[in-house]
Formats: structure tokens, sequence, C-alpha cells
């Protein structure tokens, strides 16, 4: 069900730029030792691979903007796509500076992508930064409130996840079954929410204005999703007028390496059909 989701929305922001005339949506590959992340620049689907010694761990990372708290919640992918520029460190690849800026010229989002940083082969270790800029470039004050969804699937499995918070700054996330965690640090947040998949998702883009409900820590094991909420001021163009926000998402194992996929199904007695249609497909 949710990679038909992600087909879907893929399909619907190549429309959508088809008819406003903007560039075709372009997807970016990162590589380093272990690990690659797909980057879609001008569709919702944000982040969508990132792949860890051949396991796809990460279904869907993407932020989302609102100015006010009247008008709803918009995805960074409805502006328009300013510049997209590849951040190489020799001849890899590691990461894509996206900047996006607003339809009325008010404000800019520059969304950084990277630096990917792998691990050695087997050790499921990997790291990924990103660093999210809002600029004020009009006249006037902006009240400004940026979100962050994140749809880990560890191990590249659904329903086994546990997430939770772990600090003013932090949240974490594991796999039960596999011994994949996620430790996720960012610039303290106003607000976040842990849901299963896809209330969040949904509150995101109901159409109206959004608060995210400080709400569940600790949830699991299941299809956890999670999103966080920073909310400020910026001032008119000139001093004062950004906020930049920084994070760092490191992957790796605790206690055993996991076994096949095929085998954990068989050995828990799912293997059959129930269970497996479940499971994500690799995407393409």
């Amino acid at each position: 069900m949710k990679k038909i989701v992600l087909v879907s929305i893929l399909l619907v922001g190549c429309l959508i730029f088809w008819q406003m005339g903007k560039a075709e949506a372009a997807n970016w590959t990162l590589t380093n030792l272990n690990s690659t992340v797909t980057v879609s620049d001008n569709t919702q689907a944000g982040v969508h691979n990132w792949t860890i010694d051949g396991f796809n761990n990460l279904f869907q990372m993407q932020f989302w903007y609102r100015v006010g708290n009247i008008t709803p919640e918009a995805s960074v992918n409805t502006l328009t796509l300013t510049s997209a520029t590849p951040v190489m460190i020799g001849l890899e690849q590691r990461g894509v500076d996206l900047l996006y800026t607003d339809q009325q010229n008010r404000f800019s989002i520059d969304v950084l992508w990277g630096v990917l940083a792998g691990g050695s082969s087997g050790s499921f270790v990997s790291d990924l930064a990103d660093t999210v800029k809002v600029s004020n470039l009009s006249g006037a004050p902006l009240d400004f409130h940026l979100f962050k969804y994140a749809d880990y699937d560890l191990y590249g499995t659904i329903g086994g996840d546990v997430a939770l918070i772990s600090g003013a700054n932090a949240i974490e996330q594991y796999d039960s079954v596999s011994g994949f965690t996620l430790d996720t640090i960012v610039n303290v947040y106003n607000r976040w929410e842990i849901a299963n998949y896809p209330l969040i998702l949904n509150k995101l883009n109901d159409g109206v204005a959004t608060n995210l409900a400080n709400a569940t820590s600790p949830l699991g094991p299941g299809d956890v999703t999670w999103a966080l909420q920073w909310d400020f001021t910026l001032a008119s163009s000139g001093g004062g007028s950004e906020f930049i926000m920084s994070e760092d998402n490191r992957t790796q194992m605790s206690g055993k390496v996991p076994e096949p996929l095929s085998l954990i199904l068989l050995g828990s007695g799912l293997a059959g059909v129930g269970l497996y249609r479940r499971l994500r497909k690799p995407k393409g």
C-alpha cells in the first residue's frame, strides 16, 4: 500500500510541475561506501531511499512549511525550485543543495541533503546530515512554521519499529527484530508527534492548519512515523531574517547482524502471503 502511495505522490508531483511549466522532476542519487540515498527534488517523496548494505531503510522524508496560523501547510516541492546543485567530494555525489522560492517572492527555503557518509561494507553504519535555511525576502515580518516528516522502515520491513523522544533535541527509532537503530539529533524543536502511518502525513496534507500533538512517546512496535515542528518569526529582510535548522541522522546496528529476510519469515512461521504482501519491494 505504501509503495502505491509513493508512486502516486511521484506521478502527481510530475503532473503538477508539467502543468505549471516548471522543470521536470529529477532524482538525485547520493553514494558513499556501503550507502546510497535517492532524493526527488520536486515531488513530495523527498528522500525516499536510504539503502545501507543492501537494506532500504527509508520510505519518505520531506519538509513542509506554513506562513501564519490560518493557511494550511504545504510540502516544499510546491514552491518554485530555483536551483539544484550537486555536492561532489572527489568523484562521488555525496549531497544535493535545493533552493526553493515562494511564488510571491516572500521567502526562500534552502534544503541541503548531505553530506552522506557511509561505513565499510557489512558495518550497517551510515550517516546523513541535512540543513534547512529559511530566509525572509519580504519587507514585513513572517510568522513561520517548519515541519519535518519522516517515515523510516528499518531493515526494509514494515511494522516492527519503535520510535521515542530520547532528548530535548533527539528522536530515536529502532527495529526490534533486526537490531537496526536510527538516531536523529536536531535543533531544539517546538512540537513533535509520533504516530502510525498514515496519520501524520494525512494531517500535513488535509488542507487545514496543523500543529503537531506532542504525543505519543514511545510508540510501537508498528509502522511508526514521526514529525517535528519549529515555530519562529522572521524579521523583514535584513538582520534577523534567517532561520537555520541542522540535523544529523545516523543508522547503525545494535546487537546481532540481521538474517536474510526469507529466513526470518520462515523461522517465525509468517512466510505466508498475508505478511509478505506488507513488505516493501525495492524501489526502482
